[in-house]
């Protein structure tokens, strides 16, 4: 873990330093730049330390409660409540312990699984998204891959002269970004827009606007997102972030 915020460190202390100076500079001569960088390194080597304290903090936290961490996790596994174990392992992923993740990955699972006794299979969409985050997920299962190839077959039987793969690629890239982006597994995820372009290698890119409506009323937030589908169908997320 030291390795990780070591890394870390560098990419704080590099973005305070570009936004200070870009500020600094947008008010300086251009003849006195280079004092300037001086004096904004100097500024922002106190901010750099803070968030330096903070990581190490944060990583003698998850050293110091680990065990304790995972038998709580645990507890939650016993009595089956999946959405639960997500919720208690999430804030810890960015420590990359592979306890943890796997963790939280088996609880993903089981909790699509869940989620599609209740789906009907007449609902082509929702399948697809949710046995392509399974895939995601788990790529070993023949199960999983089988049902997904199956629903993009019916979906793309839906289309006449549209193209069946930019249509396939929106929903599959759609529901790895609802496994990415650790929703929970009712969250209500809506497509606001999306284009797909197909490459002459194979791939399709997809660029997507999601609204996620939080079941407790609270505000919705939009995501942007860009995919691409490769010819196996596999998905790899190049952005995905809030705005």
């Amino acid at each position: 873990m030291s390795m990780l915020f070591r890394l870390l460190e560098v990419v704080v202390a590099a973005a305070v330093v570009v936004v200070v100076v870009g500020h600094m500079m947008g008010h300086a001569p251009a003849s006195d730049t280079s004092g300037e960088q001086k004096v904004t390194l100097e500024q922002a080597e106190p901010v750099i330390d803070e968030a330096t304290a903070a990581a190490n903090a944060r990583d003698l936290e998850f050293t110091t409660n680990r065990e304790q961490i995972l038998a709580d996790i645990k507890s939650l596994e016993d009595g089956g409540k999946w959405q639960d174990i997500q919720m208690a392992a999430h804030p810890w992923l960015d420590m990359k312990d592979a306890a943890i993740e796997g963790t939280f990955n088996k609880a993903r699972e089981r909790d699509l699984v869940d989620k599609l006794r209740k789906v009907p299979s007449s609902e082509l969409e929702n399948n697809l998204e949710l046995y392509a985050a399974l895939v995601s997920l788990n790529p070993d299962e023949v199960r999983y891959r089988q049902k997904r190839d199956r629903y993009e077959e019916l979906i793309a039987q839906e289309f006449g002269e549209l193209d069946p793969r930019l249509v396939v690629a929106a929903r599959l890239c759609r529901g790895t970004l609802r496994a990415y982006g650790n929703f929970p597994t009712n969250a209500d995820i809506r497509t606001r827009e999306t284009s797909s372009q197909a490459q002459g290698n194979g791939e399709v890119d997809v660029a997507m606007n999601l609204i996620h409506l939080p079941s407790d009323g609270g505000q919705p937030k939009a995501y942007k997102a860009r995919c691409k589908v490769l010819p196996d169908r596999s998905v790899e997320v190049e952005r995905f972030r809030s705005f």
